[in-house]
């Protein structure tokens, strides 16, 4: 593939990207395919240098930069500007079918509140990328008011996406639900309920909601739910789904983690309960 973009022979791009997402996603190894992401991000920006506005390459561009971004960049100023690459791109392809993100985040709430309400399952993909690198562009930020202030915006987004398809993305769409909520401060029965709907999609093979969940209890000081949670994830182990593959291990190594702090509390038994 590198020979083939540096020689500039032609092939179809949105096959090429479609082959470089379903590649990353066989890989066995997780720790091979986050060595190779610099050279796959050089590859998505060698694409786009001969078609900027094509939707599909922008996408592929906004995941790569966003995961990037936010589990393997350690300094803070490269993942500020990684995740503004990301959602720079994310705005663009989404722009292409949903005209309102033309702007970027200069956008009109009633206008766009009427626009993703009336959004179909078409849009589906555009909404739900756009609005997992938006708030993950919020979470680098999280002591900046300005970018809090977009919450609402992707709240509004996901919503509209569990509208349509309850189950999206294995209940990750549920999950970022349940993340605005806890950190909007709302009430608990409606945490857990997204929590819920979210580890029920998830089924067997995303372990990401159910430790998110767990690290909401975490922090909501139920210890010992907490920790079951987290137990349970762990004595079950990674799954073997490779759609998944890369979100699962970041997943085990937050769960591991997240259990290790409350073993050191001793709100933890190393046995699990």
């Amino acid at each position: 593939m590198l020979f083939l973009l540096l020689s500039g022979c032609s092939f179809p791009l949105s096959s090429s990207v479609d082959d470089i997402l379903k590649g990353m996603s066989r890989v066995p190894d997780s720790k091979i395919v986050q060595d190779a992401l610099p050279t796959y991000i050089i590859m998505i920006e060698s694409m786009l240098a001969k078609t900027p506005d094509d939707p599909t390459l922008l996408q592929a561009a906004a995941q790569l930069y966003r995961f990037y971004g936010i589990q393997l960049v350690e300094q803070p100023e490269r993942a500020l500007l990684i995740t503004d690459t990301a959602l720079e791109y994310a705005m663009k392809a989404a722009a292409t079918t949903i005209p309102v993100f033309e702007n970027g985040r200069m956008i009109d709430y009633p206008l766009f509140e009427e626009v993703i309400q009336n959004a179909t399952v078409a849009d589906l993909e555009p909404l739900y990328i756009i609005g997992e690198v938006w708030l993950e562009w919020i979470r680098v930020r999280k002591d900046d008011m300005d970018a809090i202030a977009d919450l609402p915006i992707i709240q509004l987004i996901m919503e509209r996406v569990v509208a349509l398809e309850p189950g999206y993305r294995k209940g990750m769409a549920s999950m970022y639900l349940a993340v605005l909520a806890a950190m909007e401060m709302a009430e608990r029965e409606t945490i857990n309920r997204h929590f819920s709907r979210a580890i029920e999609a998830a089924g067997e093979q995303n372990i990401m909601p159910s430790v998110f969940f767990a690290l909401w209890l975490k922090n909501d000081g139920k210890h010992a739910q907490s920790c079951a949670t987290l137990s349970d994830v762990i004595n079950k182990g990674v799954p073997d789904d490779p759609a998944f593959s890369l979100f699962n291990e970041y997943a085990m190594k937050e769960a591991v983690r997240i259990k290790k702090e409350l073993v050191e509390d001793e709100s933890c038994k190393v046995g699990g309960n």
